[in-house]
C-alpha cells in the first residue's frame, strides 16, 4: 500500500478557505486569491495511511455510503490547529495529481473558517459603535427637558433617529449570525433582546428613550477598542503586528471595560429602576415595558461582567506563567 503525503495545514492564512493546487508550484485561494508555495504543503510524507477502515476504527464513524449525503460529516483528528490551537482538524485524502503518486490529506480548521465572518462582524460594529455614541450624545444634549432624569419623556426625532440606527444594525448583524454563525446563540439572544427593547421604545410606547439611550452610550463606548482587540486576536497566531497589537491593548481595554460596564453600567441601571419603581412613569411607560426594559439590560449587564473577569483571569495567568 502507498505512503499518502501530508498537506499540513492547508488553507488560506486571511480567510480560512481550503486552497486548492493550481500546479506542482502553487496553491491558491478561491475565494481571496492569494497564494501559497506548494513545495511548503506537499513534501512532507507521514509514516502511515488513512483508509475507510482505520476512520472507523480510530475515530469511530460510519462510512461515507452509509450515510445520505446531508447527514455524512467529514472525519475529524485530534491535532492542534496551528494558527488558533482548536483541538480537531477536518481531514479529506484525495488524489491531486497523477494516479501514480500516493494521495495527498488535507486538514483544515473548522474553528478558523468562521472567523472571517465573525471579522465581518466586528466590520459591521464598528460603524455602528462610535457613531451611535456620537449620535445618541447629541441627542440627548440638544434635547431640552424639565428635569435631568426625565425617563419617561416622550421621544424627540432626534432620538427616534438613533433607535432606527441601531436597530437597521442589530437586525443586519443578526441576519448574518443567523446564515453564517447559527451556533452563536449568546449573540444571537443578544441582537434579539436588544431589538426588543428597542422597537417597543420606539414604536410601542413612544416614550423612554432618553433612557435606553444613555445605556447605549455606555454599552457602545468600548465598542471601537474591543473589535480592534478581537480582530487582532483572530490573527495573533500567524501575524506577528497582531500579537502586538493584542497584547498591547488588552491591559487597557479590559480596565476600560471594567469601569464602562462593571461600574458605570449598574450605576445607570439603578437609577433607571429607582425612577420606574417611583411611579414617576405611571402612564408614560407601562410597567411591562420598563420591567421587561431591566430584565433584559441587567442581564447583558452581568454577561459583560462575567466576560471580562475571565479576561482578566486569563490574562493574570498568562503574565503568570512567565515568571
Amino acid at each position: 500500500m502507498e505512503k499518502s503525503r501530508e498537506s499540513g495545514f492547508l488553507f488560506c492564512n486571511w480567510c480560512g478557505t481550503m486552497l486548492v493546487l493550481k500546479s506542482t508550484k502553487y496553491a491558491e485561494c478561491p475565494l481571496c486569491k492569494t497564494t501559497r508555495n506548494a513545495k511548503e504543503i506537499i513534501n512532507k510524507e507521514i509514516a502511515y495511511t488513512v483508509t475507510a477502515e482505520d476512520i472507523r476504527r480510530e475515530l469511530g464513524i460510519s462510512l461515507f455510503g452509509e450515510k445520505t449525503q446531508e447527514e455524512a460529516e467529514l472525519p475529524k483528528i485530534k491535532k492542534a490547529c496551528e494558527k488558533c490551537q482548536h483541538p480537531e482538524l477536518v481531514y479529506t485524502t484525495r488524489q491531486t495529481r497523477s494516479a501514480d503518486e500516493g494521495q495527498t490529506t488535507y486538514y483544515t480548521c473548522p474553528n478558523c473558517a468562521h472567523r472571517f465572518t465573525e471579522g465581518a462582524s466586528c466590520l459591521m460594529s464598528l460603524f455602528h459603535g462610535t457613531p451611535a455614541v456620537i449620535m445618541a450624545s447629541h441627542a440627548l444634549l440638544t434635547t431640552q427637558r424639565a428635569s435631568v432624569h426625565s425617563f419617561a419623556s416622550p421621544n424627540t426625532a432626534a432620538e427616534s433617529t438613533v433607535l432606527d440606527f441601531s436597530m437597521a444594525y442589530f437586525t443586519v448583524d443578526l441576519l448574518h449570525y443567523l446564515i453564517f454563525l447559527p451556533n452563536d446563540f449568546i449573540f444571537i439572544l443578544h441582537h434579539i433582546a436588544t431589538l426588543y427593547v428597542f422597537a417597543t421604545c420606539r414604536f410601542a410606547v413612544g416614550n423612554g428613550a432618553h433612557a435606553l439611550l444613555l445605556l447605549l452610550i455606555l454599552a457602545e463606548a468600548t465598542s471601537a477598542c474591543q473589535n480592534v482587540w478581537t480582530i487582532a486576536g483572530y490573527r495573533k497566531n500567524d501575524v506577528v503586528l497582531a500579537r502586538k497589537v493584542r497584547e498591547l491593548l488588552s491591559p487597557p481595554f479590559y480596565l476600560f471595560y471594567t469601569v464602562v460596564r462593571g461600574l458605570a453600567g449598574p450605576v445607570a441601571l439603578y437609577d433607571m429602576a429607582a425612577f420606574y419603581g417611583s411611579g414617576a412613569a405611571e402612564g408614560a411607560v407601562p410597567p411591562w415595558a420598563w420591567l421587561s426594559w431591566l430584565v433584559v439590560i441587567g442581564s447583558a449587564i452581568l454577561v459583560s461582567v462575567l466576560w471580562v473577569l475571565r479576561n482578566w483571569v486569563d490574562w493574570f495567568r498568562e503574565k503568570n506563567k512567565y515568571k
